[in-house]
């Protein structure tokens, strides 16, 4: 189920449906036939690559998202009784190399150490699994604990769980893992704070939402509206959160 999931995923990237329209109108041009087909694929296939791959489109789609909800103020006065943090991924390495903790999960990271340490709350929990479909690899928490511990988080504060591999499956294991608890705060990053928020809601728990990593800056200049391979990150990003909330709202987990 997880091998589907993912390859669906693999369906909604923006890139995809661009080399789609070119395979199709090369292959088109081989017969007389389909001549104009080739040329509306060919001129489909340039369109889509020059408004998804501009800042504003990814930006204005994004966005939204990214401002639900405003920045966690740690100073508030508020106890909390656990911060939990989402993982993001992580580089496989070579075997008997350093594990590598991907970008969004140690960001992720930073902005929930900083918490831990400011007193938001005693507990320091890291939810996610390998995320990868084909085989066995180190669960991402598993990488996060021991960056956690290595800048000076006690291994005694720090609770993970490495079963999990999307979303939903964070706040249920982490649900389980934590039955008494009810107040947390969810740090990920803000485009995927929406989602995560109302699946940890569903789990019961009183949620204050810390979003960390900010792909938008709301501001263009000239070059901004050229294309940019950076640019189609935001709108997979965008296209993978939309597409989540509604599947996640169709089966209830919202």
């Amino acid at each position: 189920m997880y091998v589907l999931y993912k390859l669906l995923q693999v369906l909604l990237w923006p890139e995809l449906w661009i080399f789609a329209c070119f395979v199709g109108a090369w292959m088109a041009s081989f017969s007389t036939q389909r001549y104009a087909l080739g040329r509306w694929l060919l001129f489909v296939g340039i369109l889509l690559f020059y408004i998804l791959g501009i800042t504003p489109t990814g930006e204005v789609l994004l966005r939204p998202l990214e401002l639900r909800y405003v920045p966690f103020r740690d100073g508030d006065g508020h106890s909390y009784d656990a911060v939990v943090v989402l993982g993001g991924g992580k580089r496989q390495p070579p075997t008997g190399a350093t594990a590598i903790l991907g970008t969004n999960s140690l960001d992720r990271l930073v902005c929930g150490m900083r918490l831990v340490r400011n007193g938001a709350a005693p507990i320091l929990v890291l939810s996610g699994g390998s995320g990868y479909p084909f085989g066995q690899a180190t669960p991402a928490a598993d990488t996060m604990r021991e960056f956690a511990i290595e800048f000076g988080i006690p291994p005694s504060a720090i609770l993970t769980e490495g079963r999990s591999r999307i979303t939903f499956e964070n706040a249920v294991e982490v649900r389980r893992m934590l039955p008494n608890t009810r107040r947390i705060v969810l740090v990920t990053d803000a485009s995927h704070l929406p989602r995560a928020t109302a699946v940890f809601r569903k789990q019961g728990f009183d949620v204050a939402p810390s979003p960390c990593t900010y792909l938008t800056s709301g501001g263009w200049g000239p070059l901004d509206f050229l294309p940019r391979s950076d640019n189609f990150t935001l709108v997979n990003t965008a296209i993978h959160e939309y597409v989540g909330i509604a599947a996640y709202r169709a089966m209830g987990y919202l």
